[in-house]
């Protein structure tokens, strides 16, 4: 019987540098990539703003966390 495992890294450098260090780690032990997909980042948590408008394209800026990468991995 297959199994699965996911694991997720930040889309920057240093979460590209982990992924190939795990996915290094991982095969090694029988593990195999399956997908491997980007995932736009979400915009961190914070009051609405009633001049919209105005604060939205800030907001985007200022509050924006980095895209996530999503590994699947299978093991038979």
């Amino acid at each position: 019987m297959a199994q699965f495992k996911t694991l997720q890294f930040p889309n920057t450098p240093a979460g590209q540098a982990e992924k190939n260090n795990v996915l290094g780690r991982e095969t090694n032990q029988g593990w195999l990539v399956v997908s491997e997909t980007i995932a736009p980042g979400k915009l961190k948590g914070g009051n609405a703003c009633c001049l919209f408008l105005i604060c939205a394209p800030f907001a985007f800026f200022a509050g924006h966390k980095d895209d996530i990468i999503t590994v699947t991995l299978q093991k038979d």
